[in-house]
């Protein structure tokens, strides 16, 4: 299915090829944790399983976590969430400013939306 060259949301090889980008950016200041998130959360999403993502679920398939984790005692996935949204938003207010996508994880939920950005003319 094309994507429309009108449509607000970018299609999934955009956003794939952002991701990609920002990976391999020496720009993107993440650690290898908070890359690992993203990518996770990114490719979860363009498969269609976004409802799967959930603090426990993340836990267990980024992080290892067994069936006992308990957030309440280990806080690793929404730590390293907020470190990431962090990042992210630096990265996209520096080096990512003329990215074609945007993709952001808004607060209360693992599901990330992507968007596409404005090209500045600088």
């Amino acid at each position: 299915m094309a994507q429309d060259p009108q449509s607000p949301n970018p299609g999934g090889d955009d956003v794939a090829r952002q991701l990609e980008h920002m990976l391999a950016s020496p720009d993107f200041h993440a650690k290898p944790q908070q890359n690992a998130i993203l990518n996770y959360l990114v490719n979860r999403t363009l498969a269609g399983k976004a409802p799967e993502l959930k603090e426990e679920t993340v836990a267990a398939e980024v992080f290892g976590r067994g069936p006992d984790f308990n957030p309440g005692v280990d806080p690793i996935v929404s730590i390293q969430i907020d470190i990431l949204r962090r990042v992210l938003a630096r990265y996209y207010e520096t080096a990512g400013k003329n990215d074609p996508i945007r993709i952001e994880i808004p607060p209360g939920t693992y599901v990330p939306v992507f968007k596409k950005q404005k090209q500045n003319k600088s």
